[in-house]
């Protein structure tokens, strides 16, 4: 009886404090916790085709994985081994360390433990889960499995006969399209409805730091407050964010017009909204970490990539939270929680913007997870320091596809097997740090000639009624 009115109390104190979250943070109550209870059968149901989802928790007793498609559904707890987490530790490790990719990444020995860790990895996660592969796989990963790029892991150990060579490995990549997600519930729920004003708006800020032949877009993590001579300058951002513009017809903010100001002057307009800039992170208070933009003042507007005008007009709804003190070149996760975006996908270009604190029952406290609470439904971002140079390609072959009418998820797929292909620099270091949450729809840019086809249609039917009510008012007259 004691334990009965225990758990009656804790009920009705966590209802109360679902009210005060619904009252007085609503976005927050949307994001986390509006979402019916899924059924399996329901789960099945809103699967697309050919689709599969794999969900993990890891628990004090081990970890959990939950495998469903529109035929099969499987639950296991997965066995603890040491080996598996010594391999996931391992692979990890290895893809964020630049400097052990510099000095060993393309020896037989670097090549040949990859491929093992690797490997053993996806024995351990995905193997006794999921019998045949669907055309597309949908990770809600949890704990350290959502610092893991699914993609990388290795559906069978390569034969070591042959010269091991990273382009020619089997990676899971090669066998399905994956794509990412915080819950079910979100992966499942229909996309809202969006009404921007252009489609695409990139950012590529300057800085003034000592030039590295070795970029990557972010800084150490740490627990001190982020400093302008940090950032060395980046060769390759402006190039990517012009030539992604002039593809899309977009509009581009680089050098000193990428402006934390320019940013929240403009945040409502685009469909797309793509940050090629260095990232931080705060390792002792996450809300601190952040995205930088260039320190000078910026002109009246940014550069335009296509036809569009270059400057841009104000979307006249400015935030409340940008006042000028807080345009200070950081962005900060907790002032991203606070924005109000009208984008369908944020592009992250930038370091680390999928990584943070692990908070139990929420996950990873990130940048991305930021600009899904201000309003994105899907964001592209990296899971380690994203090399500026191969970033530059990645993204500009990401567009590409995504022109071509391929789903946002094939759209990246493609672009990583493009750069796999076609450099030597194929470490997945390099072409693997970027993965997407959201869903797999396409982003095509809607052309000017349906909404010139429509006004020809309207104006026929016009003449056309024009004509009929004068051939009838010619009878009445006779």
């Amino acid at each position: 009886m004691l334990w009965q009115n225990e758990i009656l109390q804790r009920r009705r104190a966590y209802e109360d404090l679902l009210s005060k979250l619904e009252s007085g943070y609503p976005e927050y109550y949307q994001t986390k916790y509006r979402h019916p209870a899924l059924t399996v059968a329901g789960a099945q149901a809103a699967l697309p085709a050919e689709t599969g989802l794999i969900e993990y928790f890891q628990g004090d007793r081990g970890t959990y994985v939950f495998y469903f498609d529109r035929s099969r559904a499987v639950g296991l707890r997965l066995p603890a081994d040491s080996s598996f987490s010594l391999a996931l530790n391992h692979l990890l490790d290895g893809l964020r360390d630049r400097d052990r990719v510099a000095e060993q990444g393309l020896s037989a020995a670097a090549i040949a433990g990859f491929a093992n860790d690797a490997a053993a990895v996806y024995r351990a996660l995905i193997a006794p889960a999921v019998e045949k592969m669907p055309k597309k796989l949908l990770v809600i990963p949890d704990g350290r499995l959502s610092y893991l790029p699914f993609e990388l892991l290795l559906t069978q150990n390569p034969e070591t006969n042959n010269a091991l060579n990273y382009s020619t490995l089997p990676y899971l990549l090669r066998q399905t399209t994956l794509r990412y997600e915080y819950s079910a519930g979100l992966a499942l729920q229909s996309p809202a409805r969006r009404q921007p004003s252009r489609f695409f708006a990139g950012y590529a800020p300057v800085y003034g730091g000592e030039w590295s032949e070795t970029a990557t877009r972010g800084g150490k993590g740490n627990c001190r407050s982020a400093d302008a001579n940090d950032f060395a300058p980046l060769r390759n951002n402006r190039t990517e964010v012009t030539q992604i513009a002039q593809m899309l017809d977009g509009q581009s903010f680089v050098a000193e017009n990428a402006t934390e100001a320019k940013f929240r002057q403009h945040l409502h307009e685009p469909r797309i909204l793509h940050l090629a800039m260095h990232g931080f992170l705060n390792d002792c208070d996450p809300l601190y970490s952040g995205l930088v933009f260039s320190r000078q003042a910026g002109g009246d507007g940014g550069s335009s990539g296509g036809s569009s005008s270059s400057g841009g007009s104000s979307s006249g709804s400015g935030e409340k939270d940008s006042p000028a003190e807080d345009s200070d070149g950081f962005l900060h996760a907790y002032e991203i929680y606070n924005l109000h975006l009208n984008a369908e996908l944020a592009v992250l270009s930038a370091c680390n913007t999928g990584r943070g604190q692990l908070a139990k029952g929420e996950g990873v406290i990130s940048l991305a997870r930021a600009f899904k609470y201000a309003g994105c439904a899907n964001v592209l971002m990296s899971l380690w320091q994203a090399d500026d140079q191969a970033t530059a390609e990645v993204m500009q072959n990401f567009y590409r596809h995504l022109q071509k009418g391929l789903g946002k998820d094939a759209a990246i797929r493609q672009a990583k097997l493009d750069y796999l292909e076609s450099n030597n620099r194929n470490h997945p270091f390099f072409w693997g740090a970027f993965v997407l949450i959201g869903d797999d729809l396409p982003l095509k840019q809607s052309s000017g000639w349906g909404w010139y086809a429509l006004g020809l249609l309207l104006a026929g039917l016009a003449v056309a009624a024009f004509l009929v009510a004068r051939r009838r008012a010619q009878r009445r007259n006779v």
